[in-house]
């Protein structure tokens, strides 16, 4: 290895058998030196341990040109930050653990759980997303933590947490879309939207029973709740399901103009084309109030031939 005039080359290790060379400016440190391993490999400098021979490094210490460090990924710093930390330094660690993902391996996804035990309206919703990015899919631990989470009195915490338990549940679980769709119901508004997106994304497309269950939420009181059953009909319902083109044209009557729009874009979506049914409720929709309405109406007949 060559050394660069006016630099220092030193090369780093990890015990994968991976290895990068490293050219630093005269005087940098070690932790100008976990900076370059972090942009290399995606390591955050938290999560790093360089060994100099048996030489445990300080941050403060100096690089050794032409040294060979050895990277020993650890969660320790992470982990005490984590259970001790102000808030602020509980947010860096979650960061650094979603940055480190996968590799943080089961210790890290066990950190995170046991950091979800510990209520807090700031903290909580960051830990509960985290886990997403650091627990394999049907990871049965983080599962509990994030369902134990759907009942707490934050609705932020809930919202978090129904996003988060969709997208580590197996697709079609069962279980999984039995713990949601109590969510349906949930006492608050801003909740009950993303329990009908995540029903639908556990789903998958094209699952009737589950269809069925978010079209009962057309009835719901808040607007954002209609809206958010006629958006995921729109990718869900497969086309000429005459369940999700009923609910469409339910919500072409809608009170609100948000919803009316939405569900003249579905039934462009997928209702079959010149079906004479759906045709005719477009139709009426032509001379709707709503300028947005009137627009998705005439497109979604476009798409019918009409």
């Amino acid at each position: 290895m060559q050394e660069t005039r006016n630099a220092l080359s030193v090369e780093v290790l990890s015990v994968a058998g991976e290895s990068i060379a490293v050219d630093l400016d005269p005087q940098s440190s070690i932790f100008a030196l976990k900076g370059a391993v972090a942009n290399s490999w995606g390591i955050p400098t938290a999560c790093q341990t360089l060994m100099l021979g048996t030489h445990l490094t300080s941050d403060e210490e100096g690089v050794e040109a032409r040294g060979r460090y050895q990277l020993v990924v650890s969660l320790a710093e992470v982990c005490s930050h984590l259970e001790r930390g102000s808030t602020f330094c509980q947010f860096g660690a979650l960061r650094d653990l979603e940055k480190l993902g996968s590799r943080g391996g089961g210790s890290a996804v066990a950190a995170v759980c046991a950091r979800l035990e510990v209520a807090d309206r700031y903290v909580t919703p960051a830990a509960v997303q985290a886990l997403v990015q650091i627990a394999p899919r049907g990871d049965a631990q983080a599962m509990a933590a994030v369902a134990a989470r759907l009942e707490d009195p934050g609705w932020r915490v809930r919202e978090a947490a129904v996003q988060a338990y969709a997208q580590l549940a197996p697709a079609g679980d069962p279980q999984a879309m039995a713990v949601i769709r109590v969510l349906l119901k949930d006492c608050d508004s801003r909740v009950r939207p993303t329990a009908v997106q995540s029903l639908v994304q556990i789903a998958g497309r094209g699952d009737r029973e589950v269809i069925a269950s978010v079209c009962t939420c057309l009835r719901d009181p808040a607007w954002r709740v209609r809206q958010a059953v006629l958006q995921v009909l729109e990718v869900a319902a497969e086309e000429g399901d005459v369940r999700a083109i009923e609910a469409a044209c339910t919500g072409l009557e809608d009170v609100d103009a948000r919803v009316r729009r939405m569900a003249a874009q579905v039934l462009g979506t997928i209702a079959e084309r010149e079906d004479e049914i759906v045709v005719a409720s477009l139709a009426r929709r032509l001379e709707d109030r709503s300028l947005a309405v009137r627009d998705a109406a005439m497109y979604a007949l476009s798409k019918h031939g009409k």
